[in-house]
């Protein structure tokens, strides 16, 4: 299971959720759903490729918090983009998206300085305490905690990504979860889904560079 879901099953699931809501928000959230597919809104989960899509289109979202595209470090000369696209690189990291979507979804403002994995996560704090940074409780892996959908999974230093990054667990089955990222690298897509497992009453999740996830209090 990939948990990927192509533009038809993404607008189905959407309908779902609509249409018990009450008759005005249902109306304005089915003019969002036409606009969204009309304007071609990326909901299937395949490769970005930087030079076709251009910089800060809409090409995912999860809760209604869109992702933005934000071409991979070096695949563009910044020479060339004016000072607004130039804000919209230093702008929409990974770090920006798990800031804004948990400011929308949960109400929680977390500090603009959060930007790679090395600012959201500390490891000298203990499995399932206070991040004094993030305000969010951190579980460091192997945890004695199971990640769980809406946590923010954060990634350490890498090659592709130094300083490492984060993501927002999208879904969570029996054996893997699946991932949301803004600015991903050059080699991963918006969409992930790694395998996880408990080992000893601890939990892994099966990527080399997670470090852990974090979770509101």
């Amino acid at each position: 299971m990939d948990g990927r879901l192509d533009s038809f099953s993404y607008l189905c699931e959407v309908f779902k959720t609509i249409l018990p809501m009450k008759k005005i928000w249902k109306m304005a959230c089915m003019a969002c759903l036409v606009a969204m597919a009309f304007s071609g809104m990326r909901c299937v989960n395949e490769p970005v490729v930087s030079s076709k899509v251009p910089l800060g289109k809409v090409v995912d979202s999860l809760n209604w918090v869109f992702l933005y595209h934000n071409p991979p470090a070096g695949s563009i000369d910044l020479d060339t983009l004016s000072e607004e696209q130039k804000m919209m690189v230093r702008v929409y990291t990974s770090g920006e998206y798990a800031r804004r979507y948990y400011g929308l979804v949960f109400g929680i403002p977390l500090p603009q300085g959060l930007n790679s994995g090395t600012d959201f996560f500390n490891p000298s704090i203990a499995d399932g305490q206070v991040n004094p940074a993030t305000g969010l409780t951190q579980f460091a892996m192997p945890s004695a905690t199971k990640p769980q959908e809406n946590d923010i999974l954060v990634f350490g230093d890498s090659r592709d990504n130094p300083g490492g990054n984060v993501a927002i667990v999208a879904k969570v089955g029996n054996t893997e979860l699946e991932i949301v990222q803004q600015n991903p690298g050059p080699l991963s897509n918006t969409r992930e889904s790694y395998r996880y497992y408990i080992r000893k009453n601890k939990w892994y999740v099966q990527q080399p560079h997670v470090l852990g996830w974090l979770r509101k209090p």
